[in-house]
């Protein structure tokens, strides 16, 4: 009996129907070479590794803030996009036709290692240089420095690139003063990291209140949405954004005295938008730093649909060069040299002294008057 029940239990087995619907292949009868394989991830990567290697959202509603679009593993560099006031981190780099966002879509193809930021602010223009920011411009700069930093905590010795549109180019200035001149370690690697700065139609104008304020005027005209500027808060705003750019040239030397100078490179307009430069050439270039035209408008100069379109080669082509430089601080030389300089010195009495003498031997400690780091005295 118990035989019986068995071999009626096998006929059962082998003839019942398949749940397979007509047509369907059944992987139970599959040749094992076409079984989808199981696959077991080697990956040891620290979960927190893990954590810090997730994109974030981004979308027209959703770009203010650090967003990141691209995250290798691993990252050796960050490239962090700083829009200007007619636009936003999403739509300033989109393509006309909207389907191409280049910082998300396209550079990751010319710069697989690299992470890619983008940075968002609010682009209103009263509030921009107005009391009604925090101080203005420095605090949008101030926002940057924290929400990057957070972003590089598990590496904030990366390089950096920073690729500006006009007045982003000056929030990214200033931050980098601030980070020079911050007491928190945190806050000056983002300076002390950066190794170049990409300006796409970025004003240049040092003391030249003049100038600012026609350059000022005409972003007002095309800022989005429309704000009107008073007369007087435009000379409020060219007071402060030419204090930001002194601050940021003394910073430049700086640099370039202790052998990690930043590199520069800026593109700047050849096309009027309506009827008129709105940052001309001779406003958007940089004496003794390397410059390069985009046949396109202000607004245009900063979209590309393709990684064939006109000037996307070259923007992007700079930004490789600027990333392969090496000329970060050493952060530990730097701060052990100033150190020195500060603590084992002293003055007696009238007199220069230049350090880079590069002959004879040298006393430091009986040194009198001032003190100057030559061009060719570098730290670490």
């Amino acid at each position: 009996m118990v035989s019986f029940l068995k071999r009626l239990s096998l006929f059962k087995r082998n003839k019942a129907p398949s749940s397979i619907p007509s047509g369907a292949e059944d992987t139970n009868q599959r040749p094992e070479s076409q079984i989808a394989p199981v696959l077991v991830s080697n990956d040891t990567t620290p979960a927190s590794d893990h954590e810090n290697r997730k994109l974030d959202s981004f979308s027209g509603k959703d770009s203010y803030g650090i967003k990141v679009l691209y995250n290798p593993a691993p990252a050796a560099l960050d490239i962090v996009f700083i829009h200007g006031l007619t636009g936003s981190a999403y739509s300033t780099w989109l393509s006309e036709d909207s389907s191409t966002h280049w910082p998300r879509d396209l550079i990751k193809q010319d710069m697989g290692n690299a992470r890619i930021m983008t940075f968002g602010y609010d682009v209103d223009i009263v509030k921009f240089w107005g009391q009604a920011a925090q101080d203005g411009i420095s605090g949008y700069a101030k926002d940057l420095l924290g929400k990057l930093a957070r972003k590089r905590q598990h590496d904030p010795n990366r390089k950096i690139v920073f690729v500006t549109h006009s007045l982003g180019g000056l929030v990214t200035q200033r931050a980098l003063t601030i980070s020079r001149e911050s007491r928190f370690q945190h806050l000056q690697d983002i300076e002390a990291s950066t190794v170049g700065i990409c300006f796409l139609g970025t004003p240049h104008h040092g003391a030249d209140l003049a100038k600012w304020g026609s350059i000022l005027t005409s972003i007002a005209n095309i800022a989005k949405p429309a704000n009107s500027a008073p007369v007087d808060l435009l000379r409020q705003g060219s007071e402060m954004l030419g204090e930001v750019q002194d601050g940021f040239h003394n910073l430049l030397e700086k640099r370039k005295e202790e052998g990690a100078k930043i590199g520069i490179v800026c593109f700047y307009e050849t096309l009027p938008l309506v009827r008129f430069l709105v940052v001309p050439k001779e406003s958007a270039v940089i004496s003794g730093e390397l410059d390069f035209p985009l046949r396109a408008n202000h607004t245009d100069m900063t979209k590309f649909s393709s990684r064939n379109a006109p000037g996307y080669e070259d923007v992007v082509g700079e930004i490789q060069r600027l990333a392969s430089s090496s000329s970060q601080h050493n952060p530990e030389a730097i701060k052990k040299a100033e150190g020195m300089l500060t603590s084992n010195i002293h003055n007696h009495g009238a007199g220069t002294q230049n350090v880079n003498t590069g002959e004879g031997s040298q006393n430091n400690n009986t040194g009198s008057g001032k003190q100057y780091i030559g061009t060719n005295q570098h730290f670490g």
